[in-house]
């Protein structure tokens, strides 16, 4: 990849983490009240090491590779550390995070329908990350 392509990309990643954690403003499942005794017991056995309540984005319809959906803010999530761990590993289900994100309006079912079902036949070139960019700045 080449550098400008590597830059833009970066600096879409950042905007849309940014926005996604503004959206949300917490960890969207740390309080879920099947989870929230599970993820409590694993911090506190982590020493209630801090860096694990640290937000992050995470991509719970198509992953990071899925440019077509990468910095669409409806494909991420906020979650700590800890819980995006056990979202990867699936020990919380793919079934509970999509609940949590219909539950609160990240989505609605229809769009959350049109992109799982669509088939990611996309590619992607400076011109789509310099686009996303200008969107960005004008909303």
């Amino acid at each position: 990849m080449d550098k400008k392509k590597r830059l833009l990309r970066d600096k879409l990643d950042i905007m849309t983490s940014n926005e996604v954690r503004e959206r949300d403003g917490e960890c969207l499942l740390w309080n879920h009240p099947d989870y929230s005794e599970m993820i409590s017991k694993l911090w506190q056995e982590s020493g209630c090491n801090p860096i694990f309540t640290k937000l992050t984005n995470h991509h719970w319809i198509h992953k990071r590779d899925c440019y077509k959906y990468r910095f669409d803010i409806r494909n991420g999530m906020t979650l700590s550390l800890l819980v995006h761990g056990l979202v990867e590993d699936g020990k919380i289900p793919y079934e509970i995070v999509k609940g949590i994100a219909l539950y609160n309006d990240i989505i609605s079912e229809s769009e959350l329908e049109e992109i799982e079902n669509d088939n990611n036949n996309f590619k992607w070139n400076i011109n789509y990350l310099e686009d996303c960019i200008n969107k960005r700045r004008e909303s």
